[in-house]
């Protein structure tokens, strides 16, 4: 041990930096030098990218319903990691393996090992994922931040939102004050005034871990003089920006006589400045439509935002097609749309989930087994995850990283 030691610092950080963080967690104990290199700042960060780009597969974190094994009426969540081959040739083999996580039940939650039980109505969910850190919100409403590779896990103090009926949060990294971010924007509900409605503009507020508290924030752009615009889901933290799918409502209207919703919307926010942005569809995509059917979804593919449109046919929604447009970079807010790809109908696949690879997507089959539809052969490989209502399913690419959830 002593010898190790008087490693020379260069070949120390050479060798640490490509060791898994599970690793470097035990290795803290072997010296107090090994434990002040590991925690430093700078060998977190080259670990976060050195290791990483080495590692042989690509990690997604998945969400799943189970039916419970009580025999109740109950819900059961598994959280996974699916470990997917990235360079396979020729080979149909990814090698997949899948590793449940266990949330420890000091957070609040009910279950035994990785099995959470959950009432019909409750769920967890994935807010987001960053440099190795993963928000969830848990049924108990509370938001999590924990490190699955470090075993850390934190409750957020409670919000400081007042007065709101629903909430919304979006999760990432401010690279400017090298700190992550939390935004949570929040519904102040509706004024009635005989048949006329007046719809109250939103509230926002961020979390730092360094500080560990909420504050409040200005909503600038999320308001106009007769608008409000509202995210509805959080779809992915891309470059310093959140994108929520969202809306545009009038602020005032007739119930059940003037349109409430005027159009769908990409909401963004910027982590550095903290400010809102709109971000308006391709244009063909406010032209009505008589498909039956169709789903929007926002990702990141081949370091570009792009947005899914998946079109649904047939009296079952089993036949569907999509294109992919891709977000051009002339800024957040001036950003236009190119076509980049239509795929015809796919039979027998239910909801898209993320890209883990340049050419290939997960997605959920009907029967709730998860598969991998590479987009130039348009062929499928099951894999060995399964669950219960496919529309439940969450699922974001991760990496693995000792970057603590203290921030900072």
């Amino acid at each position: 041990m002593v010898k190790c030691c008087k490693m020379p610092k260069e070949m120390m950080v050479h060798v640490l930096s490509r060791l898994p963080p599970k690793s470097l967690v035990r290795f803290k104990c072997v010296h107090k030098s090994w434990s002040a290199l590991i925690n430093n700042s700078s060998f977190v960060a080259k670990h976060l990218q050195l290791y990483n780009q080495l590692s042989s597969s690509t990690s997604i974190f998945l969400k799943r319903s189970v039916k419970s094994r009580t025999g109740t009426n109950n819900e059961e969540i598994l959280l996974s990691f699916l470990n997917l081959r990235k360079d396979n040739g020729d080979d149909d083999d990814l090698n997949p393996i899948v590793e449940d996580f266990h949330l420890p039940p000091s957070i609040g939650i009910l279950g035994k090992g990785p099995f959470i039980e959950v009432e019909p109505g409750e769920s967890i969910y994935i807010v987001g994922h960053c440099e190795g850190i993963i928000c969830l919100i848990i049924y108990t409403g509370d938001l999590v931040l924990c490190n699955p590779a470090t075993k850390e896990f934190k409750i957020l103090p409670e919000s400081c939102l007042q007065d709101t009926t629903s909430e919304i949060a979006g999760f990432g990294y401010d690279p400017k004050a090298n700190d992550f971010k939390i935004v949570n924007i929040g519904s102040c509900g509706e004024e009635s005034y005989g048949e006329r409605l007046v719809i109250n503009p939103p509230k926002a507020e961020v979390y730092t871990p360094g500080t560990d508290s909420w504050r409040n924030i200005t909503i600038d752009y999320l308001e106009t003089e007769t608008t409000n615009f509202w995210p509805d889901v959080f779809h992915v933290y891309f470059k310093g920006i959140c994108y929520w799918l969202g809306h545009e409502q009038n602020k005032e209207f007739i119930d059940t006589i003037e349109q409430e919703i005027i159009r769908q919307v990409i909401v963004s926010f910027d982590m550095s400045n903290e400010r809102f942005h709109i971000i308006l569809l391709p244009d063909r995509f406010y032209i009505p439509s008589v498909l039956i059917k169709r789903d929007l979804h926002i990702a990141v593919w081949n370091e570009s935002i792009v947005l899914f449109i998946f079109q649904f046919y047939g009296s079952s929604y089993e036949e569907y097609s999509f294109d992919i447009w891709v977000k051009d970079e002339y800024g957040d807010t001036r950003g236009s749309w190119t076509k980049h790809i239509t795929i015809e109908p796919i039979v027998g696949l239910a909801l898209p989930l993320t890209f883990w690879k340049s050419d290939e997507f997960l997605m959920v089959a009907p029967d709730g087994q998860i598969v991998s539809y590479n987009l130039h052969t348009q062929k499928y490989r099951h894999l060995p995850l399964h669950g219960i209502y496919p529309g439940y399913f969450e699922a974001v690419i991760c990496v693995h990283s000792i970057v603590s959830i203290k921030g900072g």
